[in-house]
């Protein structure tokens, strides 16, 4: 069992986890691998489950090493980080990740600085967020990101935003929305410095903890959500 590939469904490796995990008895054990390629991670409303734990052995999930959609929620299953020399904003496509022999090509330092600040910002927002408001917040990000030509704010009420994405925006009440301009400016605007300027090693928070590349020999995250603690 595997999850699209397509850069236009970055959930569709979720999905394929997710499947996996609440299938039925019988058919979990017909499955060998199943694999997720930059997806967003999960509650622990879903990964709490025993259906998940009982197959996470089978997942794998490959983020690129300045992913912004793979580091949106938690991973529990092993995760790898994948080279891409790509700008951030391109880094969601697994077209334009460094591939080997028979394999990806690990980022020889794990997830990069710009991720580990946006996936920090992404969590401290979360905190802001009713919690009844989340899911519905976490769909508009989704399919913001699902748009690679999505990079400012503004786009959103233009041609150049997604439809799906206008209608998972339009559809919050005013006071959402302006969280969400600001999780998205924020990100957006940690983006770009990532292209320009890069980020003095002496101020880095990460500089003096392991940089991982395979969850199964270290960590990736070094926070979680812990919603489950909320």
């Amino acid at each position: 069992m595997t999850g699209s590939i397509s850069p236009a469904t970055p959930r569709g490796g979720n999905y394929a986890h997710y499947a996996l995990a609440f299938a039925d008895p019988q058919i979990q054990a017909r499955v060998i691998k199943s694999y997720s390629f930059d997806g967003p991670g999960y509650r622990h409303q879903i990964y709490g489950t025993s259906g998940f734990q009982d197959n996470i052995k089978k997942m794998k999930t490959y983020i690129p090493e300045s992913s912004i959609v793979g580091c949106m929620l938690d991973h529990t299953e092993r995760v790898l980080v994948v080279k891409c020399n790509q700008p951030v904003l391109s880094q969601h496509d697994p077209r334009t990740w460094s591939v080997g022999r028979d394999s990806y090509v690990l980022a020889q330092e794990g997830l990069t600085t710009t991720a580990r600040v946006i996936r920090h910002s992404l969590i401290a927002f979360n905190h802001q967020i009713p919690a009844e408001k989340r899911g519905q917040m976490w769909s508009a990000l989704f399919e913001a990101f699902d748009s690679l030509d999505i990079t400012k704010i503004k786009q959103i009420s233009g041609f150049t935003g997604t439809y799906r994405f206008g209608r998972a925006y339009f559809a919050m009440d005013p006071e959402m929305r302006a969280i969400f301009r600001q999780i998205f400016n924020n990100i957006i605007e940690t983006a770009r410095q990532s292209l320009t300027l890069l980020f003095n090693r002496s101020d880095d928070p990460y500089k003096n903890r392991p940089n991982f590349n395979d969850s199964k020999k270290g960590p990736i995250f070094f926070d979680a959500y812990d919603i489950k603690q909320e």
